[in-house]
């Protein structure tokens, strides 16, 4: 499993980061490896003004690449386990998956990088209690939200078919924490509003 999530990434991060583009070369190449993982930008919906923590459409991408594509439906069958998806640990492993991805332009020039859980459990376990304390922050459980959107976006299916310089820390700063923490709850009251909407729309 961890090779097809490392492989999934690996595709998904030249696309979403542009490391694809030749034109960039060592020096940029390698400079954007270090803005991305600065505060863990690469895992905000803007990585460049780091707004939107958690909600990097990379994310969701490598869950429905991996879990829902059409040769590997073990969403599909174990349906009670993924419906809603299972953050927080699910989200906590694909975003690991991608750091471990991005790792690999950490010269300037791919080179392979090793998916281990001996290099990359500490990531992993931050990231699990990052989202594991967003969800305590929050009136309604964060990661119960987010996993019903994953659910919702890869059931349907929006995929087509077909060392020194490593950074052993996920680095989510407080302010990133907090912002991530206004930003659910704002998603929620906005939830909130349409779903009032909608019921006072019916009762006309």
């Amino acid at each position: 499993m961890r090779g097809q999530l490392k492989e999934a990434a690996h595709v998904l991060v030249q696309t979403s980061y542009r490391f694809t583009d030749q034109a960039m070369g060592v020096s940029l190449t390698r400079s954007s490896y270090l803005k991305l993982l600065e505060d863990d930008a690469y895992l905000h919906n803007d990585y460049k003004t780091k707004k939107g923590l958690w909600y990097h459409s990379i994310l969701k991408e490598v869950i429905c690449a991996v879990f829902f594509a059409k040769w590997s439906p073990e969403a599909i069958r174990y349906l009670d386990y993924f419906n809603p998806v299972p953050p927080p640990t699910l989200v906590a492993l694909a975003a690991t998956t991608v750091h471990a991805a991005l790792d690999e332009y950490k010269t300037g020039m791919f080179v392979k990088v090793e998916f281990k859980a001996d290099i990359y459990a500490t990531i992993y376990e931050e990231h699990l209690a990052n989202l594991q304390a967003l969800d305590e922050a929050v009136p309604d459980p964060f990661t119960a939200m987010l996993g019903t959107k994953l659910w919702e976006m890869c059931s349907d299916g929006l995929l087509p078919e077909d060392e020194d310089s490593h950074q052993s820390r996920a680095t989510i700063t407080e302010k990133q924490k907090a912002d991530a923490i206004c930003d659910a709850k704002e998603r929620q009251e906005r939830i909130r509003l349409e779903q009032e909407a909608a019921e006072r729309a019916e009762r006309m």
